[in-house]
């Protein structure tokens, strides 16, 4: 059965469609709704030093990716050879998770109402964390944060870190970037 955009029913699309997309409207004055600002697809990736080494040491992050996502992980390697790193061409070096639709929107809630506030000292996402290209990037560096994982903890010593990527429709300008500090 294929999904539909009516058939997303999570609270973040909802708020998004009736209440954000009709304010960046006015506030950008955008004459086309194709424009707004639209989240397309959430990215999470690891490695480690260690899968490189051994192969053998990916299972853990391989599980912990399908554990914190929900969803089935691509193993990645690299594109080409680096001697500094002692790395070789298509050597496995991690995986990643690409997130759309409804698993997308289920898991930015989990990300911004469970995940987040348990990271001691978080204040808010820096606008560092912004390329100029309208799309954010974060780390988490504690996987005891992560509900799914912080029982099997003992299974995910090798994994330092979870990087997120949230990657959008736009590319701002410098005018529109000093405009998204008012949203």
């Amino acid at each position: 059965m294929k999904k539909t955009q009516s058939s997303l029913t999570n609270r973040f699309y909802i708020h998004y469609k009736e209440t954000i997309s009709y304010d960046l409207l006015l506030k950008q004055n955008i004459e086309n709704i194709l424009e707004i600002f639209k989240l397309e697809k959430i990215i999470l990736n690891t490695t480690s030093k260690v899968i490189v080494s051994d192969k053998k040491n990916i299972i853990p992050g391989l599980v912990a990716l399908e554990l914190f996502s929900g969803q089935n992980q691509k193993i990645t390697s690299a594109t080409k050879s680096i001697s500094g790193f002692k790395l070789r061409e298509n050597q496995v070096i991690g995986c990643k998770v690409t997130l759309r639709g409804q698993t997308m929107f289920n898991f930015l809630e989990k990300l911004v109402t469970i995940i987040l506030p348990r990271i001691r000292h978080f204040n808010a996402i820096d606008l560092n964390f912004f390329d100029g290209k309208g799309n954010v990037s974060l780390g988490l560096s504690s996987l005891l944060i992560v509900p799914e994982l912080e029982s099997y903890f003992e299974y995910f010593e090798c994994i330092r870190g979870i990087n997120i990527s949230l990657i959008t429709n736009v590319c701002l300008s410098d005018k529109q970037n000093s405009s998204m500090n008012d949203i």
